[in-house]
């Protein structure tokens, strides 16, 4: 290999050159060659030497086969067994002799006991700080394990429980409301009408749906309230689990509870897949109930149109009835108007009548046939042509009385006259 040239003013070091790097990387190749070719050689050769040698043993088996297990052939095997063995234990004991006697150097010997001296300080340094660590560890234990039957802390595990069902709650009624506006905004709008009878049957059907709405939130409530009891329990478990942690951590083994046997008490058992047979039937009964539900249902309608027809005939008959009453009252009335304008009207004939036939004398006139009449009333007259009558009349009474007075003074005047005419010719 030819020498590199030196190049001080790069670096200043000439192992580090690339040019020397580079030669001692090729001189390396070459002895690693040279090696590997020496290595499979020797290979060879022990592979050679191992063939022969164990074909030398299945001669030597054969042969001792072949003397029939003879006293000197097999003292001849046994001793060559314990050559080998005896061998074998002299290359071991020398490696731990070579081991040995290295150790022996004094500066090894030096070396060897700072270190353990070293290792000594460093031991008993870690075994205080594990001593301090247990008691530390020891602290935060018993500290651990009173928070963990505080009652802060029980007040946060209820009150988480109640959280994570309120905030499922929260979010199952949302998607309800959602579904639920989704379908009213899909569906058409409807005016109500204002007539009694609608309103009565909204009413009606008001109680009917909040009776629904009652049997569904019960439902609901019913459905929830189960798996709320299973995630109570659930929680509770995992809560005893804990506890057990920290009695197993205070070493008060004797006090832990099973879960397994809890959770095969409490918890709730994990169905089995059913069969198509049994799918079939519980479709069949859900089914079943649906329409015997939307029966229901419907009987309920038509009962509630029914007990609205029947309230409406009752209502219109009871009004008939109130009508018919008022009708009989105002003819009762109109015929004691009649009897008191008869009374009234005989007399005032009676009263105009006594006026014509009285005289200044006391002396009585005959009654004229035409003053003496009397309203004749016919049965065909009714009575509210005879009510009609008797208005008229009283409002021409009310506009001629006055009138009628003076005129009743004025013949009274003349009839005086008369008289006295009268008693002048007798003279």
């Amino acid at each position: 290999m030819s020498k590199s040239e030196e190049f001080h003013w790069r670096g200043g070091d000439v192992l580090k050159e690339k040019e020397y790097i580079d030669a001692e990387y090729k001189k390396s190749i070459t002895e690693y060659r040279k090696n590997l070719m020496i290595k499979n050689s020797l290979e060879k050769e022990l592979e050679a030497a191992t063939a022969d040698l164990e074909e030398k043993q299945g001669y030597s088996n054969a042969l001792q086969s072949f003397m029939n297990g003879t006293e000197q052939g097999g003292k001849e095997y046994e001793l060559k067994q314990k050559l080998d063995q005896i061998h074998s234990e002299i290359q071991q004991k020398s490696a731990e002799l070579a081991t040995m006697s290295e150790c022996q150097n004094p500066a090894a010997v030096a070396a060897l006991s700072k270190e353990n001296a070293t290792l000594l300080i460093e031991g008993q340094r870690n075994a205080k700080l594990i001593a301090n660590s247990d008691a530390q560890t020891d602290t935060i234990i018993r500290q651990l394990a009173a928070c963990t039957i505080s009652d802060p802390y029980q007040y946060a595990c209820q009150l988480d429980i109640s959280m994570i069902r309120e905030s499922r709650h929260k979010t199952v009624l949302r998607q309800l409301v959602s579904s639920l506006k989704g379908s009213f905004d899909m569906s058409q709008k409807i005016m109500p009408s204002k007539t009694d009878y609608s309103q009565k049957l909204r009413d009606h059907f008001t109680d009917s749906i909040t009776l629904k709405a009652a049997m569904k939130d019960a439902h609901f409530n019913y459905r929830y309230d189960v798996e709320d009891h299973n995630m109570h329990i659930k929680a509770l478990i995992s809560h005893i689990d804990e506890l057990n942690s920290r009695l197993e951590d205070l070493k008060l083994q004797d006090y832990v509870i099973s879960i397994d046997e809890l959770n095969q008490q409490f918890q709730p058992k994990k169905p089995t897949e059913a069969t198509s047979e049994e799918v079939e039937e519980r479709r069949n009964n859900k089914k079943e109930r649906h329409e015997n539900l939307l029966q229901e249902d419907k009987k309920r309608q038509a009962d509630a149109e029914n007990a609205a027809k029947r309230e409406k005939r009752e209502a219109d008959r009871k009004r008939r009835e109130e009508l018919k009453q008022a009708e009989e009252k105002r003819e009762e009335e109109r015929r004691k108007d009649l009897e008191k304008y008869q009374a009234r009207k005989r007399a005032e004939e009676e009263h105009q009548r006594k006026l014509k036939l009285s005289g200044p004398f006391g002396q009585k006139k005959k009654p004229s046939t035409t003053e003496n009449k009397s309203t004749k009333i016919t049965p065909s007259t009714t009575i509210k042509e005879k009510v009609e009558e008797f208005v008229d009349d009283e409002n021409e009474n009310n506009e001629e009385d006055k009138p009628k007075e003076e005129k009743t003074e004025n013949v009274d005047d003349g009839d005086d006259a008369q008289v006295e005419i009268g008693s002048e010719s007798d003279e």
